[in-house]
């Protein structure tokens, strides 16, 4: 499931592996657009408040442009699925699939693929990208990856060679950055999650979390920075979103979720004139359909302050949220 909020904070879009791609309005509650493919959505992105870009399970991304209802496609890996995009304010593009990073362009409202990065030298094992992060205070146009083994590497992307890397000694599954791109949060796929100095390259907090049953699942659990990157979202395995401190070993704020589903994505927006978070859960489980449910994370940091926005049944078994302002 791919989870993602336009920039100004006013839809929702989500996409499944059934192929359902819909973009919700959080201030009507309602499906504003909606759009089915016959290959399924593993990733997404918006560039701008009208253009989303989705990655699809058959190697393609597809740029969709909401106010002309305008769908383009283009494929950028025949192997492998699109695992990862981003996009940045200067509307620099980037796709992960397998052990390829392509920089892409829109020409003429057309995608193009403009550069292919690849880590160079025969690994062991397999190298998988796991997420892509556009870091301007490195350089300009460099673009921070993630390797499932291979640790963290930044390209600059103009001249396709690689300016930093640190290895790690863990797994490295779903990451976040945050805002001030120094601190990277990583889904370790064994004990819970790590914190990263990246212009250090040090490992500055581990936080293990038990109960996740992810020693033995694999899970890739999500993460995501929220409050303007004062603290930061986890996903479980178990039906819970925790709210946590980066320097607090344990969580400050457990969200329970209805049947205990696996909390497979996050997706954060933060109004920083009201220093409210906006953070929207993607779940799966063998008890209950799919859905997907958003949370307000208000300036007041005492649990009280989060509280239940709206709820959705997710990949096309509803086509409306219900608002709703009941305590978490």
């Amino acid at each position: 499931m791919a989870l993602g909020f336009n920039p100004s904070g006013t839809m929702l879009a989500s996409g499944g592996i059934d192929g359902h791609l819909f973009v919700w309005s959080l201030a009507l509650g309602t499906v504003a657009r909606k759009f089915k493919s016959e290959c399924g959505f593993c990733s997404l992105t918006w560039i701008d408040d009208s253009r989303i870009l989705a990655g699809k399970i058959d190697g393609s991304v597809v740029l969709i442009t909401l106010s002309h209802q305008l769908v383009v496609s283009c494929v950028v890996d025949e192997k492998h699925p699109v695992e990862c995009l981003s996009s940045n304010q200067y509307a620099l593009i980037a796709s992960g699939s397998g052990d390829n990073i392509r920089a892409l362009s829109i020409c003429n409202g057309e995608l193009q693929i403009e550069r292919t990065y690849t880590l160079s030298g025969p690994r062991e094992p397999d190298i998988i990208v796991t997420s892509l992060h556009w870091v301007d205070s490195f350089a300009p146009n460099a673009l921070l990856s993630t390797y499932l083994d291979h640790g963290v590497v930044i390209w600059d992307t103009e001249r396709a060679t690689v300016i930093y890397s640190m290895d790690l000694t863990t797994f490295v599954g779903a990451t976040a950055l945050s805002p001030s791109q120094r601190i990277l949060l990583v889904s370790n796929l064994s004990y819970g999650f790590d914190a990263y100095d990246i212009p250090a390259k040090k490992k500055v907090k581990e936080f293990k979390r038990q109960g996740n049953e992810i020693n033995s699942k694999q899970v890739c659990l999500p993460v995501a920075f929220v409050q303007g990157g004062k603290l930061f979202a986890e996903g479980s395995a178990t039906g819970q979103m925790t709210i946590s401190h980066l320097n607090k070993s344990e969580p400050i704020q457990t969200i329970k979720h209805t049947d205990d589903p696996i909390i497979l994505s996050l997706a954060e927006h933060f109004n920083s004139s009201t220093s409210c978070s906006l953070i929207a859960c993607g779940t799966a489980g063998l008890k209950s359909a799919s859905y997907v449910q958003v949370w307000m994370a208000q300036a007041d940091l005492e649990p009280r302050s989060l509280r239940k926005r709206a709820t959705s049944l997710f990949a096309g078994l509803e086509d409306k949220l219900e608002i709703t302002s009941s305590n978490s």
